[in-house]
C-alpha cells in the first residue's frame, strides 16, 4: 500500500530551522550598566545575573524595529539596574513582526520558551496597568490585565521560575510569587 505523503508544510523544512536555531544562538543581551550609553551583546555574559524580557516590551520598543532605540531600551535597562539585574536578554522583543512567517514564529515559540525556562528571572511590562501610590487595588489590575489572556505570556508564566511585574510607567509593581 503507497503511504501518503503529508503538506510539505506540515513541519518546518530544515532551512528554516537552521535560521532559527541560529537566531536562538545569536542572543542578543544589553548592559544595564550605563542606561544612557546601551551596550549591546552578542552572546550571554558569563557567570553573571541576568533577565529575559517578555515579549510585553514590544510595545515600549515599537516605536523602532532596531535594539538601539535610545529611549525604549533605555526604560527596560533601568528597570533592570534598579533591581541590580546588570544584564538583559533583548532578542525576544525583535523576533516577530510583518517580514517573519507564522510556521517560522510557530517553530520559535518552542525556542522561546527554553529561553524563559533558563533565565533566572523574567521582567514583564504591563501596559494596561496604571501605577497609583498607595493603590490598594494594584494586585487586582495585574490580574485583570490583558497580558493574562494572550498566549504568549504562558510560557512565560509557565516557564520563568521567577517574574517582576512593571506597570505602564515602568514602575516595579510586585513578583510573581507576590500574585500566586
Amino acid at each position: 500500500m503507497e503511504q501518503m505523503q503529508g503538506f510539505p508544510e506540515s513541519q518546518p523544512s530544515s532551512s528554516i530551522m537552521d535560521s532559527l536555531r541560529a537566531a536562538r544562538d545569536a542572543r542578543m543581551f544589553a548592559s544595564t550598566s550605563n542606561t544612557e550609553n546601551i551596550e549591546i551583546l552578542m552572546e550571554q555574559p558569563l557567570e553573571t545575573p541576568w533577565a529575559i524580557l517578555s515579549y510585553t516590551w514590544r510595545n515600549v520598543f515599537r516605536m523602532s524595529q532596531t535594539p538601539t532605540s535610545k529611549t525604549s531600551l533605555c526604560t527596560a535597562c533601568k528597570a533592570a539596574a534598579y533591581i541590580d539585574i546588570p544584564f538583559l536578554q533583548i532578542d525576544t522583543c525583535f523576533i516577530s513582526g510583518p517580514g517573519v512567517s507564522l510556521r517560522a514564529k510557530s517553530a520559535m515559540n518552542g525556542l522561546e520558551y527554553a529561553d524563559y525556562r533558563r533565565a533566572p528571572m523574567c521582567l514583564v511590562y504591563l501596559q494596561d496597568v496604571v501605577y497609583t501610590y498607595g493603590d490598594s487595588n494594584f494586585m487586582e489590575k495585574i490580574q485583570n490585565s490583558s497580558w493574562l489572556n494572550e498566549a504568549w505570556a504562558l510560557q512565560e508564566l509557565l516557564a520563568s521560575n521567577e517574574i517582576t511585574f512593571y506597570s505602564s510607567e515602568a514602575k516595579r509593581l510586585c513578583k510573581k510569587s507576590d500574585i500566586l
